[in-house]
């Protein structure tokens, strides 16, 4: 920046030296003897303008993030904001100064792009955890609902231990940032970038006070006594934090066989989890648990919510996880042994849709020829399920996946390579009805029940006789009523 580009403003002083703590900042009284840097001015004012933008990306952002962590079981205090603008200015002026310094007096900022691409917190959101050990789900989650640019944990190995020449004995804040752009389903403010901050509720409380006294302290430097406490208080942190997660491990235990229902989606997710990495070899990093908080009223409504309901039908867990999550997976095999509850849980979707926060869009509800055509598709994947697992058996082969099920099917070659291709896209077309409630079109789904019928005909010779004769029985009815 020429030096034309620095005028000193009088008016500016005492909130600028108040900004900067006055005496215990030499570097920031750099800046009242230069003035103002019009680049940066110029952009702040932009800012000024445009922060009640931000703040609602930012409170759209952090509400997304509550409805997902509530659906998958993790309990969390979620806030957004979006930088103050005298937080802006310190900022922008400290690494200015920080900069120009170690650079021969070259300036970092040059263009309004530079200084967007340096400044990446000004959309916030802060995810504060009831338990610390839900990093690890709210990790995939994130990742999941965001498109995630950078991440950042801390404490970072090579940090300093020392505050101002205090050595710290503790390791001080914990916490995983997330750098992610927002995403379609967040039309107004699809790529804007945001900070998401997970931590703790203890760790969160602690650094708010660290922070602000330690780096934003207006009188002074901190006494070595004053930083022996928020060290000792970051031991407690610490600490808190491990009694936390003996609690949530104490909680799983009482759920793991409670002698009761559930009594929320909290408790059935953590039922749904620990039950998953006790019976499956499947990495906890790939497990997602999915909308917890709808299966749990669906369970309710049909009067299975207690955990020895679910068993029976958690046994066999497809490890295909990029198509099912837990609370899919487990519907799956529910509706495969009972397809009369589909319809509940259809009205359930409709609902919990109906409920959503206004601004987003609200599917209508299906006609009654569409939800007739829905049901013959569906019934007809049903029962193509029903018998390539009956196949699968009489072959004494496990199952263990509907892909890897189909594909099976294609390697004995009853199947050729056109019907391995239209069945995975069926197969999508399923999960799509079943689990995102997206309308359909009845043409599509005609067309693949009817291919669906062929198919299983087609297989059907090579099942036993009594269950070919079953099969076929369940086939007869329906295509005659829709002959008709």
């Amino acid at each position: 920046m020429e030096e034309s580009g620095w005028k000193l403003r009088t008016e500016e002083e005492k909130s600028m030296q108040y900004l900067f703590g006055g005496e215990k900042n030499k570097e920031m009284k750099l800046i009242l003897e230069k003035g103002r840097n019009s680049l940066l001015e110029s952009f702040l004012d932009q800012y000024q303008h445009q922060r009640a933008f931000y703040q609602q990306a930012a409170a759209e952002g952090a509400n997304i993030c509550e409805q997902i962590l509530a659906q998958n079981g993790i309990r969390a205090i979620v806030t957004s904001r979006a930088k103050r603008v005298e937080r802006l200015r310190e900022k922008l002026y400290k690494r200015e100064i920080e900069y120009s310094n170690s650079n021969n007096g070259i300036n970092k900022y040059k263009t309004f792009e530079d200084i967007e691409a340096d400044i990446v917190d000004l959309v916030g959101i802060r995810i504060s955890l009831y338990f610390p050990g839900d990093r690890e789900e709210v990790h995939k989650i994130l990742h999941d609902c965001f498109s995630v640019r950078q991440v950042k944990t801390f404490p970072i190995e090579k940090a300093a231990r020392s505050l101002k020449g205090y050595e710290k004995r503790f390791s001080g804040y914990s916490a995983t940032h997330y750098r992610v752009f927002f995403g379609e389903a967040m039309k107004d403010y699809q790529g804007i970038l945001a900070e998401i901050q997970v931590a703790s509720v203890l760790m969160h409380a602690w650094a708010e006070v660290e922070h602000d006294l330690s780096y934003k302290t207006y009188n002074g430097l901190l006494s070595e006594e004053e930083m022996a406490i928020l060290d000792e208080l970051n031991g407690l942190v610490l600490a808190g934090e491990i009694s936390l997660e003996r609690l949530q491990r104490a909680i799983r235990c009482r759920v793991d066989v409670p002698p009761r229902s559930f009594s929320n989606h909290y408790e059935l997710a953590v039922f749904l989890l620990d039950y998953v990495r006790k019976q499956s070899p499947m990495e906890k990093e790939t497990l997602s648990v999915g909308n917890a908080e709808l299966l749990f009223r669906f369970l309710k409504k049909i009067g299975m919510d207690h955990p020895q309901d679910l068993c029976e039908y958690l046994k066999n867990l497809d490890t295909d996880l990029e198509w099912h999550t837990l609370t899919e997976q487990f519907l799956d095999a529910l509706f495969m042994n009972k397809p009369e509850y589909h319809p509940i849980y259809q009205l359930l979707q409709r609902e919990e849709l109906s409920e959503t926060a206004s601004g987003q869009s609200r599917r209508e509800q299906l006609d009654d020829a569409i939800q007739k055509t829905l049901g013959f598709f569906l019934f007809r994947w049903m029962l193509f399920e029903s018998t390539m697992r009956s196949l699968l058996e009489g072959q004494e082969i496990e199952w263990t996946s509907m892909s890897s099920g189909i594909r099976q099917l294609y390697e004995w070659e009853w199947i050729g390579e056109d019907t391995l291709k239209e069945l995975t896209r069926l197969r999508a077309l399923r999960h799509v009805l079943l689990h995102e409630n997206i309308p359909p079109q009845g043409s599509e789904l005609l067309e693949g029940a009817y291919f669906l019928e062929t198919v299983i005909q087609q297989l059907l010779p090579h099942l036993p006789a009594d269950l070919w004769q079953n099969t076929l029985k369940k086939l007869a009815p329906l295509t005659k009523e829709e002959s008709a």
